[in-house]
């Protein structure tokens, strides 16, 4: 066998075996952004399913507007059907909307004495403030496995297996906490003072 000829089988075995490293390390990437949405998604599921025991608690009282516990749920549904799908950019405008929603009412139902001492009412806000954050966390986990993800098949010689096997770019949530400042509903005397 010649030199030339063992060159080539040695570079094509080279070739071969940094493949099949590449492609491990992908699926690992891979693997690490499905869990990673699998958490996120059973917090989203999570709060899904205490959404209709606010609603019950909530319809109860005047204070809390139909239009409101309405806006929730519709924006419930949209959260859900974006994340049977795992449409990314879908389920983060969904979940923008009802986490509006939610301080919407939770804003309403701090002017009602009954609800703020239903130890029900109470205990469920405090579940749900505590997933909202806890999805705010997860989703910021996705992003990064995604980023890194979206980066390592973009990179060279990546790229050149990632295409071989049709691996394609993730979408990342990019969720924020709402800001403050922003108020849905006004206060009291904000109101007020606009219909005078």
């Amino acid at each position: 066998m010649s030199l030339y000829a063992i060159v080539l089988i040695a570079a094509l075995l080279t070739l071969t075996l940094y493949g099949i490293v590449i492609h491990k390390a992908l699926a690992e990437l891979r693997r690490s952004v499905a869990q990673a949405w699998l958490s996120f998604d059973a917090l989203i599921r999570q709060r899904h399913d205490l959404l209709p025991d606010l609603r019950s608690i909530c319809e109860r009282d005047a204070a809390v507007s139909g239009f409101t516990l309405q806006r929730i749920m519709d924006a419930r549904s949209q959260v859900l059907a974006a994340a049977r799908t795992q449409d990314a950019t879908a389920l983060a405008g969904a979940d923008v909307l009802l986490r509006e929603g939610m301080s919407a009412l939770f804003m309403e139902a701090a002017r009602s004495a009954t609800l703020r001492d239903d130890p029900a009412y109470v205990s469920l806000k405090e579940r749900l403030e505590t997933l909202a954050l806890a999805i705010l966390e997860q989703a910021g986990r996705y992003d990064a496995r995604v980023d890194l993800h979206n980066a390592r098949i973009e990179q060279f010689p990546d790229v050149v297996v990632a295409r071989m096997l049709e691996v394609g770019i993730k979408t990342p949530l990019r969720l924020r906490p709402l800001p403050p400042s922003e108020a849905i509903v006004p206060a009291p005397a904000a109101r007020s003072s606009q219909t005078a």
